[in-house]
């Protein structure tokens, strides 16, 4: 079971594998999830939306998915993409707490490594997603910012 939380106008703004996750990056998690912004999502969903093979759009109805057609397609793309991603990172790292889930910071630290250490000249464009990419190719477990 996993999570996804919209604000008020739902506008999707995280995922969580978990309550224990979802209370490290939110603080006022039990707020969101008392005024219905929170949504339990199958494992499935949560691995399609962290790896960008799908995007999610919350109705008064439930969730919709559907498949996601950006891809990215150059060195040029992805080295911005990537550069957000590891400040993203970073920030999470420094500013949330991760007192009650250490394993989640730890997660994190071991991600940003494998992002430091991505080579995006070797790669062969176009690719779907960068968390779709470092999965296919075994790089490491790939924690999409919408995680953060």
């Amino acid at each position: 079971m996993a999570y996804l939380l919209h604000d008020p106008n739902f506008l999707v703004f995280g995922i969580a594998s978990s309550e224990a996750n979802a209370r490290s990056i939110y603080g006022n998690y039990d707020h969101f999830k008392s005024s219905g912004c929170v949504k339990t999502i199958s494992d499935d969903d949560f691995n399609s939306l962290n790896l960008v093979t799908k995007t999610a759009k919350v109705t008064e109805a439930g969730v919709v998915y559907r498949d996601n057609e950006l891809t990215i397609d150059s060195k040029e793309h992805l080295d911005k993409i990537l550069e957000g991603v590891k400040n993203t990172v970073d920030l999470t790292i420094k500013r949330k707490n991760f007192t009650n889930n250490p394993t989640f910071k730890s997660n994190l630290e071991a991600y940003k490594v494998v992002l430091d250490s991505l080579d995006t000249s070797t790669i062969n464009y176009p690719i779907k997603s960068l968390e779709k990419y470092i999965s296919d190719n075994n790089l490491g477990t790939p924690i999409n910012t919408l995680q953060m």
